[in-house]
């Protein structure tokens, strides 16, 4: 994937070695971002 990038990027692209992928958000936590934090959907 990263080579994906870097082959689409018109510059040299620098990539941290401790580079990992972030977890999905857990049902909950979308719930809060969506119902709490964003009820008027001003965010998305």
């Amino acid at each position: 994937m990263v080579d994906q990038v870097i082959a689409n990027t018109g510059w040299n692209l620098q990539v941290s070695p401790q580079m990992r992928v972030t977890d999905l958000p857990s049902e909950r936590e979308l719930t809060i971002l969506r119902e709490e934090l964003d009820p008027n959907r001003m965010y998305r």
